[in-house]
């Protein structure tokens, strides 16, 4: 019998939304609903719809570049597909420290950064977790934009706007266990006629759009083998990388295909739904583990509302790979991204600082787990995972030898 294995994220997925993108596949031709959906959901001026998230970010840093030459300020610790999007811009990156308590910007190494002019200064929401897009903005000389990296942050507002709304480009993605799945794909939106002007000289990406067959049978077999109680069959195989960070190589980006823009649409109702499943699992945990005294949690900022895509949470004194046992994993419990963006051999050498010391980044790379927060999360799952963090919350720092909290 195969043993119950929860998944770290999971996006809802309607079984109309597998037909709708069986409609899409065979030529119907979903985009401009899907425009209208996300142009009233994010006060956009302009959408530009493209294969993937990292595309979308991609073509967000040409833009930026065209405009003003230089490189690109993006956080030390992030997805590598942030990594991914850089290469393929081919631009230089100037990287920053994270605070490891909020997941946001460390304003002494981002003052640093803006030292080498970046044309452009890269914001992403963590997990869901909001930065605070305002204060940064102050920071900044005139001139550098602001892309908002929502791809993680379906459900995240500041001030009660979506998150990914206020810089001057923001950044969406519809792949398997974003929030708001189409089984690929993403955006570039923007509320501002300058770089609305800008993103149009990169519309050659979103030329005519293929069907997405392949797209299609990536959320069919996601309906049929994303749950609980057969998920460790896939999990279990090797060429799949599922849970796996992987720095990708860069392709052209291309435009969304129909299949998965007919996805999203059929997805979005339900999705919109699933944030306060995902929030109320969060408010739980977060509850429970102030029961414990090794784990820290990245408060949300006053005027924000965290979309909680998984739940960060990092132990204070020791290594992850000390509590991460399988029965954690099994728990749908998971290293957060392994290593910071200055250690990636093909893109270190890109980065302008790679030697700066980064502290923040380091000390996630080395502590930072997730667990699951999605609406497959039952009762006996959220009990089991306050369990295993009261097992690993309740620690002596004196009683461990060369470990140390972090302040």
């Amino acid at each position: 019998m195969i043993g119950r294995h929860q998944l770290p994220t999971s996006s809802p997925l309607p079984v109309r939304a597998l037909f709708g993108g069986f409609r899409g596949a065979l030529g119907r031709d979903f985009r401009e609903r899907l425009i209208a959906l996300i142009q009233a959901h994010w006060s956009a001026r302009d959408v530009l719809l493209v294969d993937s998230g990292t595309s979308a970010l991609r073509l967000a840093i040409q833009t930026a570049i065209t405009e003003r030459p230089g490189p690109v300020a993006v956080p030390a610790y992030s997805c590598y597909d942030v990594a991914t999007a850089a290469m393929g811009a081919g631009t230089r990156v100037v990287l920053y420290d994270l605070d490891p308590d909020t997941l946001a910007p460390r304003h002494d190494s981002l003052a640093a950064a803006l030292e080498h002019s970046p044309s452009a200064v890269v914001l992403i929401h963590a997990y869901g977790i909001p930065v605070d897009v305002a204060a940064v903005r102050r920071m900044l000389p005139r001139g550098i934009l602001v892309i908002e990296d929502a791809a993680q942050a379906f459900g995240a507002s500041i001030h009660g706007t979506p998150a990914g709304s206020h810089g001057d480009l923001g950044i969406l993605s519809f792949g398997r266990g974003k929030g708001l799945t189409g089984g690929a794909g993403g955006a570039v939106i923007t509320k501002d006629d300058r770089e609305f002007a800008l993103l149009r000289a990169q519309r050659r990406a979103a030329a005519e759009a293929r069907p997405g067959w392949m797209e299609w049978s990536r959320v069919l077999m996601q309906l049929l083998l994303a749950r609980p109680s057969i998920y460790a069959i896939p999990a279990a195989i090797p060429f799949l990388r599922l849970g796996e960070t992987v720095l990708h190589a860069p392709h052209e980006p291309r435009p969304i295909t129909l299949s998965a823009a007919a996805t999203v649409c059929g997805v979005w109702d339900a999705s919109r739904a699933a944030v306060a499943t995902r929030q109320e699992n969060a408010r739980e945990l977060l509850s429970h583990l102030k029961t414990t005294r090794a784990w820290r949690t990245a408060p949300v900022i006053t005027e924000g509302c965290a979309g909680y895509l998984r739940l960060p949470v990092r132990h204070t004194f020791r290594k992850r790979e000390e509590v991460l046992t399988p029965a954690a994993r099994r728990l749908g419990i998971i290293e957060g991204y392994p290593r910071t963006l200055a250690t990636l051999p093909g893109f270190r050498e890109l980065c302008i600082n790679a030697d700066a010391s980064l502290p923040g980044a380091e000390e996630l790379a080395r502590s930072l787990v997730t667990l699951p927060t999605h609406g497959l999360v039952s009762a006996s799952d959220r009990g089991a995972m306050k369990q295993w963090l009261s097992a690993h919350g309740n620690v002596d720092a004196r009683s461990l030898s060369g470990t140390h909290a972090v302040a």
